[in-house]
């Protein structure tokens, strides 16, 4: 059963502003090719998530602490172990859609190999639009948790590109003659549908 779980003007600037401030001063990872605004958008999008789920976990009575989870480490090198954790030590992720035709969460593959989590959860932040459409950050007022996923799930499923074949040879010549970068395509991920994610309330009785 999905969570909606309301979205404040404060969580909003606080990980707005974080999102901003870590890609403009080059102290984040960039896996795929993308534009700044694509970066901020998509940064501010994850944050959201993760810290809409610890909204819903503070309404629950959870006291679990934000940690790091704001804090801005100099260098790309830096990378965040886990999200969250339950009582017996197992990570979480938090794994963000951020768009009406967005019905996926998708964990990059270079991520899943290197720095597995015991569980991912899924949240959805309620923008109203499309893939084509630009996000009104002041506009969003919730977002769904529509529960979680665990690892061993996640490794059965077939690894998947989501840049269509065809076009990733185009892609990549069209970045090297012009330098011009395109719209962010997701690369190597385990998906994981929104809607088939397991019940987060069985997983936060053991946080």
């Amino acid at each position: 059963m999905s969570i909606e779980v309301q979205i404040t003007n404060e969580m909003i600037e606080r990980c707005y502003n974080f999102a901003s401030e870590i890609i403009l001063g080059d102290n984040q990872y960039d896996r795929l090719p993308a534009t700044i605004d694509v970066r901020i958008e998509r940064t501010f999008a994850g944050k959201l998530a993760e810290l809409a789920f610890h909204k819903y976990l503070t309404e629950q009575g959870k006291d679990v602490p934000l940690g790091d989870m704001f804090d801005i480490f100099n260098g790309q090198g830096k990378t965040d172990l886990c999200d969250f954790s339950t009582k017996d030590g197992k990570t979480i992720d938090v794994k963000s859609a951020s768009r009406t035709d967005h019905y996926l969460i998708m964990v990059p593959i270079d991520q899943f190999e290197s720095i597995p989590k015991d569980y991912y959860v899924g949240v959805r932040i309620n923008t109203g639009v499309t893939k084509d459409e630009v996000i009104q950050i002041d506009a969003i007022k919730t977002a769904t948790i529509y529960g979680y996923c665990e690892y061993e799930y996640l490794r059965k499923k077939a690894t998947k590109n989501y840049l269509p074949k065809q076009d990733r040879h185009k892609r990549s010549k069209v970045i090297e003659a012009t330098g011009e970068i395109l719209e962010y395509e997701e690369g190597d991920c385990k998906p994981a549908q929104l809607e088939r994610l397991l019940d987060i309330k069985r997983l936060i009785n053991n946080m």
